[in-house]
């Protein structure tokens, strides 16, 4: 059973099935940004971040109510359904549960904002390159709350942008510069 409580911040992801796609398009990641926006004013939570990858996604979110499981269960069905009707396809999208981790405020929040963001830069292949070329494509990377977090673009309605890695920032520094330094 997993713990619930009010206003508290998780570190959630899911993946996909056997490690499969859960976006074949743009379509299908811009439908997946909706239902977040959707779900977190239906379930009173605050997005504090996000990345969007191709068979997984990371979010950073507080719930103002006890209700992480009615919320999530509610995003994964939603997705899954709407994924499977535009694709033909049938049985499940995801890999068992989607995995939960409270999280601290401050340095751990920061940190795990910087994870997150810096996602699709990770990895063998993904991490390939240069610090430049690297830089260069995360800043690209439109899938994320970073661009937002960053001053790179506006930032997404429904993220909490004085939050996430505004709660780790010294008092007197935004939070897009506590994320830009730190990243």
């Amino acid at each position: 059973m997993r713990e619930e409580f009010e206003d508290a911040i998780y570190h959630l992801c899911a993946r996909g099935n056997a490690r499969q796609a859960i976006f074949r398009d743009e379509q299908d990641r811009a439908r997946l940004v909706e239902l977040l926006s959707e779900s977190a004013q239906r379930f009173e939570a605050a997005i504090l971040c996000f990345v969007l990858m191709g068979n997984h996604f990371h979010l950073v979110a507080q719930t103002h109510r006890p209700n992480l499981r009615r919320w999530m269960h509610w995003l994964l069905v939603s997705y899954t359904v709407y994924f499977n009707r535009r694709h033909r396809s049938g049985g499940h999208l995801f890999q068992g549960r989607y995995k939960s981790f409270l999280v601290q405020e401050g340095d751990h929040l920061l940190g795990l904002s910087r994870y997150v963001h810096l996602n699709p830069v990770r990895g063998a292949s993904l991490g390939r390159g240069t610090p430049a070329e690297r830089r260069k494509r995360l800043r690209a990377f439109k899938w994320s709350s970073y661009r937002g977090y960053g001053g790179l673009s506006a930032a997404v309605a429904f993220c909490a942008r004085g939050d996430g890695a505004g709660r780790a920032a010294r008092p007197g520094t935004s939070a897009a510069f506590a994320l830009r330094a730190f990243c």
